[in-house]
């Protein structure tokens, strides 16, 4: 079976800083989105938000962070 997901985004995740200030970054957020297909739409969810949740650790959001995936299951 073929699974065909596409996802829309915001630079927020990208460009959320940690305490370090060191951004998540684009490289390690396209290997997260690789990583989660295959997964359901709640699990997907549940993984992008602790993902961000424990890079930004006690650092405040500083954008926007949307995140829009279609899924072909």
């Amino acid at each position: 079976m073929d699974i065909e997901s596409f996802y829309l985004f915001t630079d927020g995740f990208i460009d959320q800083n940690d305490s370090d200030n060191i951004k998540f970054g684009t490289r390690r957020f396209r290997e997260l989105l690789v990583e989660l297909q295959g997964n359901s739409e709640v699990e997907q969810f549940s993984r992008l938000e602790n993902e961000i949740n424990n890079h930004r650790g006690k650092e405040s959001q500083r954008d926007d962070v949307t995140v829009v995936g279609i899924i072909n299951n």
